[in-house]
Parts: structure tokens; C-alpha cells; sequence
């Protein structure tokens, strides 16, 4: 047994660079006004993990987070109650077989740090004070570090002075003081809970960690959201292992094209790439010369250094946010002055005006959304529709707006123009001819012999490359009506042959070369005549002119 001592408060402050910031809150129901002010929280303040209690969530009701996965345990049988954990999404973790008890309710993970090891979070809830030590003690006596963070309903003169020990505090009192690892990190008088009916400030959301955790940990208070509990904030000195969704890039070097044009030639001529014959082995000696180049040339990103965080609401406005700060002063001001009556109704009334202007806003961005919509408008319906749902972060429905001449660019047909007109005439001056690889494309295309560059392309390839484009209709007969390009589609499938290149105005002054970076070419609609659909792909532009 430890001694009564070893319970510690730690206000250390931990290596900025390893700070693994989590939540902790009550919040007395999860649910519309409340619901969306924690999310904009979020986006704010971006914790790693959230212990929450008391959500209130039933089993019918559906709740999503852009930047978290969700784990949660909703009471069964009655009303209230609940428990959840959020963990960012570019966390490794597995969830924890906890069994369940009448008298804790709790849930818990596991999350993978980078040296392999385990951190265990925990979220619990005792809803009546009234808990059973070995109820407790299966949650404190964890194989790995832990931190269990709840509302535990616990009163205790070790973190609240004057308090009077009820049966939650005196367990959780005797349980830590038994326990091998556990350590108190809750500070005495936190003030986690105010009291909606007098005032009355009070600690019984509590925070322990394991002792390894517990040195250098830091523990505060946040602003209030609405609950009568505050959130809490935790920081801890560790670093988890983090997962990322998206691929490391290349960070391209503009001024680097001619010498990696240069090297990449060097090096495919070294590799015989033109005369291999197996297309797998093909495959594999180009991208071994491409990345070898790249990474002569180029940079490579990091994508583990981007954090996923909760984007914000798209509708939330300047006067939520002032409505939401007056609700705070309010609640700050009367806790000065608990026994006015006049202070607490003002604070009661600011926390309704706040919640109703945020759902008036909500709804009134739909209705204006939706009140402006035209035939089409389905692209711009289906941005608004996921940045309300928290998907994306470019809110705009046609992207971001571009600067030309002090003029400003909003509309696709406009950017698309400006694309080809900005990039149609740039190829850099000093990169040399490939009179080696232009010999062997053109012996391909005239050779009698079948190969990749004069067979005809087949309706499986055609099929394939369809669900990639914007529209699946046949392939258009008309030309693409743009002065670098005339490309006559033929009417049937059978007829489009790889080695038929594209007509341009410049024939007469030998082969026009696509520039390095401009892969795609993106033809404008004719918004006069809607039976002319313009391709979204010229089929192989670049690969005959490399």
C-alpha cells in the first residue's frame, strides 16, 4: 500500500515538443445549440483526445466529427447518462474491453505512442456518487500508462477544501491510495462544476494519470460551453504515433525542370527503356528513373506534420461568436455575486439567446443556400452540403478566387481560360530536344508491327477511363474549340487509334511539345449550343509528345 502522500498535483511543465493535448467534459447533454458550439470549440482549440460524459445520446441519434473517430457507450435502459471518447483520426488506436457495472459507466482505448508502447484513455461517469471500490479499482489498475478522466460525482478534502466526503470520494480516495500507479493530478479546488441553481463552485470532475504521466503533466480549466461543467483541459509530455491519410508529395522546383528533363533522359537511356518489350518491366524501369530524379531535384512533403483538426462551421458568424462571449461574462459575473437573483437571470438569459441564434443561423444558411440554387447548381449544392457537414474546408462552391491583372476570377469557364491562355505558350527554352525517344514514338507509330502506340484503343479501356471523367456520355465528334487544339473526335470507338495525334496550328513548324507540367487540359463548355459536349480528356496528349 502507498502512502496517503504519493497522491500529487503536478503542475510541471512538459517539453513543448512532445505536448499531446487531450479534453475532458460534462456536457450535460451533446445535443443541437450545445452540439455546435462544441464543434466550432474544436476547431479552435483542436485537442488530440476528448473524454466526454454525460452526452445524453440515444441509441437513434447520429453524430459525426470530420477530424475524429467516435467511440461511445449510451446508457441501455433510461434516459441520460453516456459515455464517448473522440480520437483523432490520424491516431492509432484499439479500443478497450471494459466491463460494464451499474454503478461506473465507462469506456476506454488504447493508443499506440511512437515507441511502440501504450497510453490507455478512459471516460467515466459515476451518476449517483454511489460506486463500489472494485467497480473502480478494474478501472484504475490498467497494464499500460493510463489517464481516466469523468465526472465522478466524488466530494473529498484531498481536492476540495471543506468538502464533506460522500461514498464516490471516500472510494476513489481508498482506490488511488491502493493502487501501485495511479496518481491524483486534479488540483485541490479546480472548480470544475458551478451549480445552476445557487452558484455553489464545486470539483468533482477528476483526472488521474499514471505516475509517469503524472510528472510532467499540466492540467486547467477552459471556457464554459454551456454546461454546468467547464472542460478541461490536459497536456501531457508524450508522443503518440500518427498515421497519415494522404501521401507524401513531391514539392515541385520550377526552376529544376530542365535539369530534371536532363537527368530523367540520362537516366531512361541508361536504363534501355525504350526497348523493352514487357510492359511490367517497363513500368517498374520508368518509375525507377523518375523517383531517382525526383529526389535529385526535388523535395518531398511531410504529411505527418499536418494535424487533422475539426474544420469550423461554415455558418457560424461574428454574432454567434459575440453571443457566445456574452454568455460567458454573464456567468462570470454572477459567480462573483451567486446570491442575485437579477445576475443569474441575465446569465440564463444570454445562454437562451445564444442558443437560439445558433440555430437560427444554422437554418437560415440552408434556407438562403438552398432559395438560390439553379438547374446547375448540383456541384455548388454538394460543397455547401459537406462543409456543413464538416467535410472539406473550401467553402466557396467554385474554389478559390484568382487575381489577373487586378481583375478577380471566380467562374470555371473564366479560370480554365486563363489556365490555357497562361500555359498553352510556356515551355522552357533550354531543355534539350528528345531526338531519341521522339525516333523510337514515331518508329512505333508507323511500324506495321502491333505495339502500344498503334493499337487501336479498346471499349475496356474506353470504359475504364470513363467513371474519371466529369460526364460519362459517348465520346463528342466536335472539335475542341480552343486556338492550341482542333482535335476531331471520330464517331465510334473502333476508330480512335493511339497513333493519331493531335492537329495543331503549328504543324508546319514541327511537333508541338506538351509542357512538363501541364498534364491535363480541361476544354470549356459551349454554354450556346448544350448539345456540344466537350471531352474532359485528350486521350494520351502527353505520352505521344514526350
Amino acid at each position: 500500500m502507498i502512502s496517503r502522500h504519493t497522491v500529487h498535483h503536478s503542475r510541471t511543465t512538459p517539453n513543448p515538443t512532445n505536448n499531446f493535448k487531450c479534453l475532458q467534459w460534462n456536457a450535460r447533454g451533446l445535443t443541437k445549440a450545445k452540439l455546435e458550439e462544441f464543434r466550432q470549440f474544436l476547431s479552435l482549440v483542436k485537442p488530440e483526445i476528448i473524454l466526454l460524459s454525460e452526452t445524453h445520446w440515444k441509441k437513434s441519434f447520429y453524430v459525426k466529427f470530420k477530424a475524429y473517430h467516435i467511440l461511445k457507450k449510451n446508457r441501455p435502459n433510461r434516459s441520460g447518462g453516456g459515455v464517448a471518447i473522440l480520437i483523432n483520426k490520424q491516431l492509432s488506436f484499439t479500443p478497450l474491453p471494459l466491463t460494464p457495472h451499474d454503478t461506473v459507466e465507462a469506456i476506454g482505448v488504447s493508443i499506440l505512442s511512437r515507441s511502440n508502447s501504450k497510453i490507455d484513455f478512459i471516460s467515466a461517469y459515476v451518476p449517483k456518487g454511489d460506486c463500489e471500490m472494485a467497480d473502480v479499482a478494474e478501472i484504475f489498475n490498467r497494464p499500460n500508462p493510463a489517464v481516466i478522466g469523468g465526472d465522478f460525482n466524488g466530494h473529498h478534502d484531498m481536492w476540495e477544501s471543506n468538502a464533506t466526503a460522500n461514498k464516490a470520494g471516500k472510494t476513489i480516495f481508498e482506490t488511488i491510495l491502493n493502487s501501485q500507479d495511479i496518481c491524483l493530478i486534479t488540483p485541490n479546488d479546480l472548480g470544475t462544476r458551478i451549480d445552476p441553481a445557487s452558484g455553489k463552485i464545486s470539483t468533482i470532475d477528476l483526472t488521474m494519470t499514471s505516475s509517469e504521466l503524472a510528472t510532467s503533466a499540466t492540467i486547467s480549466i477552459g471556457p464554459s460551453l454551456g454546461s454546468d461543467h467547464l472542460p478541461i483541459f490536459l497536456t501531457l509530455n508524450t508522443t503518440p504515433a500518427r498515421i497519415s491519410r494522404q501521401p507524401p508529395k513531391w514539392i515541385i522546383n520550377e526552376n529544376k525542370w530542365a535539369d530534371w528533363n536532363h537527368l530523367l533522359d540520362t537516366a531512361l537511356i541508361e536504363l534501355k527503356f525504350s526497348e523493352i518489350q514487357n510492359p511490367e518491366a517497363a513500368t517498374t524501369a520508368f518509375m525507377t528513373g523518375l523517383n531517382g530524379e525526383n529526389e535529385k531535384c526535388f523535395k518531398k512533403s511531410n504529411p505527418s506534420r499536418a494535424r487533422n483538426s475539426e474544420p469550423s462551421r461554415p455558418w457560424w458568424n461574428a454574432e454567434c461568436n459575440t453571443l457566445v462571449k456574452n454568455a460567458r461574462i454573464a456567468l462570470k459575473n454572477w459567480c462573483k455575486s451567486p446570491t442575485s437573483l437579477h445576475l443569474r437571470t441575465e446569465w440564463k438569459k444570454a445562454e437562451a439567446l445564444k442558443k437560439r441564434h445558433i440555430i437560427k443561423a444554422k437554418k437560415e444558411a440552408w434556407s438562403s443556400f438552398i432559395s438560390n440554387l439553379g438547374p446547375q447548381d448540383q456541384p455548388r449544392l454538394w460543397t455547401f452540403t459537406k462543409s456543413m457537414l464538416g467535410k472539406g474546408s473550401n467553402l466557396s462552391p467554385d474554389g478559390p478566387l484568382i487575381s489577373n491583372n487586378n481583375t478577380t476570377i471566380n467562374s470555371p469557364k473564366e479560370k480554365a481560360d486563363l489556365f490555357l491562355d497562361r500555359f498553352s505558350s510556356v515551355y522552357p527554352a533550354n531543355l534539350p530536344t528528345n531526338d531519341h525517344f521522339y525516333a523510337t514514338i514515331n518508329s512505333n507509330i508507323t511500324s506495321t508491327t502491333h505495339n502500344i502506340l498503334n493499337d487501336p484503343i479498346t471499349p475496356e479501356e474506353l470504359e475504364r477511363s470513363l467513371p474519371k471523367s466529369k460526364s460519362k456520355a459517348d465520346p463528342p465528334t466536335t472539335p475542341i474549340q480552343h486556338p492550341i487544339y482542333e482535335i476531331p473526335f471520330p464517331s465510334t470507338v473502333e476508330g480512335i487509334n493511339r497513333a493519331t495525334p493531335p492537329k495543331t496550328r503549328q504543324e508546319s513548324r514541327g511537333p508541338f511539345i506538351v509542357p512538363p507540367n501541364l498534364t491535363h487540359f480541361m476544354p470549356l463548355q459551349d454554354h450556346g449550343k448544350s448539345n456540344r459536349k466537350p471531352p474532359t480528356l485528350v486521350p494520351r496528349v502527353q505520352e505521344q509528345n514526350q
